[in-house]
Protein backbone atom coordinates (compact mmCIF):
# COMPACT_ATOMS: atom_id res chain seq x y z
CA UNK A 1 0.00 0.00 0.00
CA UNK A 2 1.76 2.96 -0.93
CA UNK A 3 -1.70 6.14 -1.09
CA UNK A 4 -2.66 5.79 2.12
CA UNK A 5 -5.60 3.32 1.67
CA UNK A 6 -6.35 -0.10 0.26
CA UNK A 7 -8.94 -2.91 -0.13
CA UNK A 8 -9.26 -6.77 -0.28
CA UNK A 9 -11.92 -8.97 -0.45
CA UNK A 10 -12.89 -11.96 1.77
CA UNK A 11 -13.17 -13.24 -2.19
CA UNK A 12 -9.59 -13.65 -1.95
CA UNK A 13 -9.89 -16.58 0.73
CA UNK A 14 -9.48 -19.82 -1.15
CA UNK A 15 -12.75 -22.08 -0.58
CA UNK A 16 -11.67 -25.05 1.30
CA UNK A 17 -11.75 -28.82 -0.50
CA UNK A 18 -12.80 -31.57 0.83
CA UNK A 19 -11.27 -32.80 4.11
CA UNK A 20 -9.50 -28.89 3.97
CA UNK A 21 -10.25 -27.32 7.71
CA UNK A 22 -10.34 -23.77 6.55
CA UNK A 23 -9.44 -21.72 4.18
CA UNK A 24 -7.24 -18.53 5.74
CA UNK A 25 -5.82 -15.61 4.56
CA UNK A 26 -3.85 -12.72 5.94
CA UNK A 27 -4.71 -9.47 4.97
CA UNK A 28 -2.68 -7.08 7.12
CA UNK A 29 0.18 -6.60 5.09
CA UNK A 30 -1.56 -5.92 2.09
CA UNK A 31 -3.83 -3.26 3.72
CA UNK A 32 -0.98 -1.43 4.94
CA UNK A 33 -2.65 -1.93 8.36
CA UNK A 34 -0.33 -0.17 11.40
CA UNK A 35 -2.53 -0.84 14.54
CA UNK A 36 -4.57 -3.65 13.74
CA UNK A 37 -4.60 -6.96 12.35
CA UNK A 38 -6.78 -8.66 9.65
CA UNK A 39 -7.80 -12.06 8.92
CA UNK A 40 -10.15 -14.13 6.54
CA UNK A 41 -11.41 -17.32 6.54
CA UNK A 42 -13.67 -19.60 4.90
CA UNK A 43 -15.02 -22.20 7.15
CA UNK A 44 -16.89 -25.56 5.85
CA UNK A 45 -19.80 -26.38 7.03
CA UNK A 46 -19.28 -27.85 10.95
CA UNK A 47 -15.78 -26.23 10.50
CA UNK A 48 -14.17 -24.21 13.07
CA UNK A 49 -11.68 -21.26 13.34
CA UNK A 50 -9.08 -21.58 16.06
CA UNK A 51 -8.36 -17.74 17.99
CA UNK A 52 -5.15 -17.11 19.42
CA UNK A 53 -5.43 -15.44 22.78
CA UNK A 54 -3.08 -12.70 22.23
CA UNK A 55 -4.85 -9.55 20.83
CA UNK A 56 -8.50 -8.39 21.30
CA UNK A 57 -10.55 -9.89 17.99
CA UNK A 58 -13.63 -8.96 16.56
CA UNK A 59 -15.62 -11.49 14.37
CA UNK A 60 -17.61 -10.41 11.38
CA UNK A 61 -19.82 -13.33 9.73
CA UNK A 62 -20.18 -12.73 5.60
CA UNK A 63 -23.04 -14.84 4.61
CA UNK A 64 -23.58 -17.32 7.05
CA UNK A 65 -25.32 -20.17 5.92
CA UNK A 66 -26.43 -21.30 9.65
CA UNK A 67 -25.48 -20.48 13.47
CA UNK A 68 -22.71 -19.54 14.78
CA UNK A 69 -21.20 -19.88 17.92
CA UNK A 70 -17.78 -18.31 19.58
CA UNK A 71 -17.26 -20.13 23.11
CA UNK A 72 -20.58 -20.80 23.26
CA UNK A 73 -22.46 -17.23 22.30
CA UNK A 74 -24.57 -17.43 19.70
CA UNK A 75 -23.04 -14.93 17.33
CA UNK A 76 -26.32 -13.82 14.38
CA UNK A 77 -25.53 -14.00 11.03
CA UNK A 78 -25.73 -10.50 10.83
CA UNK A 79 -23.90 -9.90 13.93
CA UNK A 80 -20.58 -8.88 15.28
CA UNK A 81 -18.60 -10.68 18.09
CA UNK A 82 -16.12 -10.01 20.62
CA UNK A 83 -12.90 -11.99 21.74
CA UNK A 84 -11.30 -10.46 24.82
CA UNK A 85 -7.48 -10.14 25.14
CA UNK A 86 -5.80 -13.07 26.77
CA UNK A 87 -8.31 -15.94 25.86
CA UNK A 88 -8.26 -18.41 23.66
CA UNK A 89 -11.52 -19.63 21.50
CA UNK A 90 -12.99 -21.34 18.94
CA UNK A 91 -15.24 -19.66 16.78
CA UNK A 92 -17.72 -22.97 15.47
CA UNK A 93 -19.82 -22.45 12.24
CA UNK A 94 -22.73 -24.70 11.29
CA UNK A 95 -22.91 -24.31 7.80
CA UNK A 96 -20.20 -22.71 5.24
CA UNK A 97 -18.86 -19.11 6.28
CA UNK A 98 -17.33 -16.59 5.50
CA UNK A 99 -15.76 -14.68 8.37
CA UNK A 100 -13.36 -11.75 8.29
CA UNK A 101 -11.27 -11.24 11.95
CA UNK A 102 -9.50 -7.85 13.34
CA UNK A 103 -7.39 -7.90 16.04
CA UNK A 104 -5.96 -5.39 18.47
CA UNK A 105 -3.05 -5.26 20.83
CA UNK A 106 -4.08 -4.51 24.05
CA UNK A 107 -3.54 -5.67 27.97
CA UNK A 108 -5.25 -9.04 28.59
CA UNK A 109 -9.28 -8.97 30.02
CA UNK A 110 -9.43 -12.07 30.44
CA UNK A 111 -11.66 -12.40 33.41
CA UNK A 112 -14.29 -10.76 30.21
CA UNK A 113 -16.77 -13.20 28.52
CA UNK A 114 -17.40 -13.45 25.14
CA UNK A 115 -19.81 -11.02 23.36
CA UNK A 116 -21.84 -10.35 20.41
CA UNK A 117 -24.09 -8.41 18.82
CA UNK A 118 -27.11 -8.35 16.36
CA UNK A 119 -26.65 -5.39 14.03
CA UNK A 120 -30.46 -5.85 12.62
CA UNK A 121 -31.53 -5.55 16.76
CA UNK A 122 -29.33 -2.66 17.38
CA UNK A 123 -30.58 0.62 18.13
CA UNK A 124 -29.85 3.49 15.84
CA UNK A 125 -29.53 7.09 16.17
CA UNK A 126 -27.94 10.10 13.91
CA UNK A 127 -24.96 11.36 15.65
CA UNK A 128 -24.17 14.93 16.06
CA UNK A 129 -21.58 15.20 12.61
CA UNK A 130 -24.14 13.87 10.28
CA UNK A 131 -28.00 12.75 9.68
CA UNK A 132 -26.54 8.61 8.98
CA UNK A 133 -27.97 6.23 11.82
CA UNK A 134 -25.60 5.17 14.11
CA UNK A 135 -25.07 2.43 16.40
CA UNK A 136 -22.37 2.80 18.77
CA UNK A 137 -20.77 -0.60 19.85
CA UNK A 138 -17.71 0.18 21.34
CA UNK A 139 -18.78 -0.08 25.05
CA UNK A 140 -21.48 -2.83 24.36
CA UNK A 141 -18.85 -4.76 22.91
CA UNK A 142 -16.44 -4.05 25.46
CA UNK A 143 -13.74 -2.76 23.35
CA UNK A 144 -10.50 -1.62 24.67
CA UNK A 145 -8.20 -1.89 21.53
CA UNK A 146 -10.64 -0.30 18.51
CA UNK A 147 -13.86 1.62 18.38
CA UNK A 148 -16.60 0.14 16.38
CA UNK A 149 -19.69 1.78 15.07
CA UNK A 150 -22.33 0.21 12.64
CA UNK A 151 -24.17 3.03 10.17
CA UNK A 152 -27.22 2.02 8.31
CA UNK A 153 -26.61 4.54 4.83
CA UNK A 154 -30.30 4.87 2.84
CA UNK A 155 -29.76 5.06 -1.24
CA UNK A 156 -28.05 8.54 -1.80
CA UNK A 157 -26.68 8.47 2.16
CA UNK A 158 -22.63 9.44 2.34
CA UNK A 159 -20.86 9.76 5.55
CA UNK A 160 -19.59 12.70 5.99
CA UNK A 161 -16.08 13.43 3.94
CA UNK A 162 -13.52 13.60 6.67
CA UNK A 163 -10.00 12.86 7.67
CA UNK A 164 -9.12 11.58 11.13
CA UNK A 165 -6.34 13.23 13.80
CA UNK A 166 -5.04 9.69 14.36
CA UNK A 167 -7.10 6.82 14.01
CA UNK A 168 -6.66 4.13 10.79
CA UNK A 169 -10.14 3.53 9.67
CA UNK A 170 -11.29 0.08 8.80
CA UNK A 171 -14.90 -0.22 6.75
CA UNK A 172 -16.76 -3.46 6.18
CA UNK A 173 -19.83 -3.67 4.29
CA UNK A 174 -21.96 -6.39 5.25
CA UNK A 175 -25.37 -5.61 3.57
CA UNK A 176 -26.37 -3.88 0.50
CA UNK A 177 -24.84 -1.88 -2.14
CA UNK A 178 -21.55 -0.15 -1.10
CA UNK A 179 -19.01 2.26 -2.27
CA UNK A 180 -15.84 3.97 -0.79
CA UNK A 181 -14.71 7.60 -1.74
CA UNK A 182 -11.00 7.99 -1.15
CA UNK A 183 -9.14 10.92 -2.15
CA UNK A 184 -11.48 11.75 -4.91
CA UNK A 185 -11.10 8.10 -6.46
CA UNK A 186 -14.56 6.76 -5.61
CA UNK A 187 -15.16 3.02 -6.09
CA UNK A 188 -16.99 -0.11 -5.41
CA UNK A 189 -16.80 -2.54 -2.28
CA UNK A 190 -19.20 -5.15 -2.35
CA UNK A 191 -20.27 -6.90 1.01
CA UNK A 192 -17.20 -8.37 2.15
CA UNK A 193 -15.00 -6.05 1.26
CA UNK A 194 -12.42 -4.48 3.56
CA UNK A 195 -10.90 -1.11 3.31
CA UNK A 196 -8.48 0.44 5.28
CA UNK A 197 -7.86 4.58 5.44
CA UNK A 198 -4.63 5.86 6.72
CA UNK A 199 -5.58 9.02 9.05
CA UNK A 200 -4.71 12.04 6.67
CA UNK A 201 -6.19 10.40 3.86
CA UNK A 202 -9.81 11.86 3.27
CA UNK A 203 -12.42 8.96 3.23
CA UNK A 204 -16.35 8.73 2.64
CA UNK A 205 -18.40 5.34 2.82
CA UNK A 206 -21.59 5.95 0.47
CA UNK A 207 -24.80 4.01 -0.64
CA UNK A 208 -25.45 5.10 -4.22
CA UNK A 209 -27.70 1.59 -5.18
CA UNK A 210 -31.84 1.32 -4.24
CA UNK A 211 -31.76 -0.14 -1.13
CA UNK A 212 -30.46 0.04 2.21
CA UNK A 213 -26.58 -0.51 3.01
CA UNK A 214 -25.26 -1.05 6.42
CA UNK A 215 -21.46 -0.66 7.36
CA UNK A 216 -19.13 -1.97 10.12
CA UNK A 217 -16.37 0.95 10.63
CA UNK A 218 -13.50 0.23 13.27
CA UNK A 219 -11.30 2.72 14.25
CA UNK A 220 -7.87 2.67 15.87
CA UNK A 221 -6.08 3.31 17.89
CA UNK A 222 -9.63 4.15 20.02
CA UNK A 223 -8.79 7.65 20.83
CA UNK A 224 -11.65 10.30 22.18
CA UNK A 225 -14.66 8.78 24.38
CA UNK A 226 -16.84 5.98 22.76
CA UNK A 227 -18.93 8.37 21.16
CA UNK A 228 -17.01 10.93 19.81
CA UNK A 229 -14.82 11.60 16.73
CA UNK A 230 -11.29 10.73 17.10
CA UNK A 231 -9.53 13.89 18.27
CA UNK A 232 -8.25 15.74 15.18
CA UNK A 233 -10.36 14.47 12.84
CA UNK A 234 -12.09 16.67 9.92
CA UNK A 235 -15.45 16.89 8.07
CA UNK A 236 -13.88 18.75 4.63
CA UNK A 237 -17.86 18.45 3.08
Amino acid sequence: MTSGYASVSIDAVEVPGDGEPLGHRSFTDELGCSTTTVDGYRVPAGGTVPLSGAPEQLCLPIDADGPISLEGVDVPPSGVARLPAGVEGTLSCSGPTAVVVIGAPVESTAADDPIAVDLEACDYAPPSTSSIETARLTARLGCAGVKVNARLLDPGDHVPYHTEGEQEELFVPVRGPATMRIDDDSFETPVGTITRVAPPVPRSAVNDGDREACWVMIGAPPTGGPSEWDPGAEILE
